[in-house]
């Protein structure tokens, strides 16, 4: 058995130093490319997302999350570009991701969000924006789901969504 488990070993390390020898890079892509929606490149799509304000939020907090992680909302939105039906975003607030996939995709949004024990089930916020075609300052208010996703029921039936993204709650996670 010894000899056995050698042997595998020895072809593990084989075949793994043939998949990093090339650029670790291209072979873990830590920075995949980005694709943008069409008529867009990364800096017109960068003056949208930035545009994004949360009612109350304070603007130079919201431009430097955006600044920070602009890359992540995008590859996020990719990889919803082309779903179609319910979509459930768990975490939605600050919103960035919201607008994209609102502005870009076919889905029909559901929003949830947790900030604090003892708020209504339902709410709202107001998001301020620039409007894609004119450029002119926008706003939408968006309803959502007020549920602590670790302790309360999912207000939701079973196969209600046929995509749910998760984005901006495992940070915030308290159980193990």
């Amino acid at each position: 058995i010894a000899h056995s488990v050698k042997q595998l070993a020895t072809r593990v390390r084989r075949r793994t130093k043939k998949l990093v020898a090339g650029d670790p890079a291209t072979t873990f892509p830590l920075r995949p490319a980005l694709t943008f929606p069409p008529g867009y490149d990364e800096a017109a799509l960068y003056a949208f997302v930035s545009s994004v304000r949360v009612a109350d939020a304070p603007e130079a907090d919201m431009l430097n999350y955006c600044r920070s992680d602009f890359r992540r909302f995008v590859y996020t939105w990719s990889l919803a570009e082309h779903a179609r039906g319910r979509a459930l975003e768990l975490g939605a607030n600050p919103y960035f991701t919201t607008m994209l996939l609102r502005e870009f995709t076919g889905l029909d949004l559901t929003l949830a969000n947790y900030f604090t024990d003892g708020l209504p089930a339902r709410g709202e916020q107001n998001v301020f924006f620039r409007n894609r075609a004119t450029g002119e300052p926008a706003s939408v208010v968006l309803p959502f789901d007020h549920f602590n996703i670790e302790n309360d029921p999912f207000p939701y039936a079973d196969g209600t969504f046929s995509v749910v993204l998760f984005c901006e709650i495992v940070e915030h996670l308290l159980m193990d």
